[in-house]
């Protein structure tokens, strides 16, 4: 026994237990962005959004797509406390990661309407017949995740949540739907 009365395994079950509690409370959470087609992680509106989300304590982790690849070749794996946002092609991703992971949220701005076009239609926009063939051979199974989409209202598409006066462009106000989503 201790000076406070305690035997050595009380403590040593007390010590573990603190030291869990501790390292949950300190885990940071990942953020990954993926940005659209033809868009990198460097643009001004992802820089942002990622400095917005470090603000939050967020570690932010960018993922730049290789374009000229599938996109089902670019999956990656992702914990269950992470939060995944994809913004047009780049949502198409992220809902591809959330299809075979499990993660605390996904965040699917202004993401691409694939149901609205045919194969043909898909390599034609995106000069590649391999990766029309694998969006339209993407599952039509939904992310286990609590999924969030977003959409201007200048869009044609329907989500969670619309941004007011804004279109297929990561604007000021649209940033803040976002951040506002952490």
């Amino acid at each position: 026994m201790n000076s406070a009365g305690l035997r050595e395994e009380e403590i040593t079950l007390f010590t573990l237990f603190f030291n869990q509690t501790l390292q949950i409370k300190t885990m940071k959470k990942t953020f990954f962005i993926i940005p659209g087609l033809g868009h990198n992680t460097q643009r001004r509106c992802y820089r942002a959004l990622g400095a917005s989300a470090r603000e939050k304590g967020y570690e932010v982790v960018n993922k730049n797509p290789n374009w000229k690849r599938i996109l089902s070749e670019q999956i990656f794996p992702v914990s269950e406390h992470d939060i995944i946002f994809g913004f047009s092609l780049g949502a198409v991703l992220a809902c591809m990661i959330g299809q075979k992971y499990n993660c605390e949220k996904i965040i699917l701005a202004s993401m691409t309407p694939l149901e609205r076009y045919s194969e043909n239609q898909i390599a034609i926009i995106l000069k590649s017949p391999e990766m029309a063939n694998d969006l339209k051979s993407m599952s039509n199974e939904k992310p286990t995740s609590k999924t969030i989409k977003i959409y201007g209202d200048l869009e044609k598409s329907k989500g969670n949540i619309t941004v007011e006066n804004t279109g297929h462009e990561l604007t000021d106000a649209y940033l803040k739907t976002i951040i506002d989503l952490l």
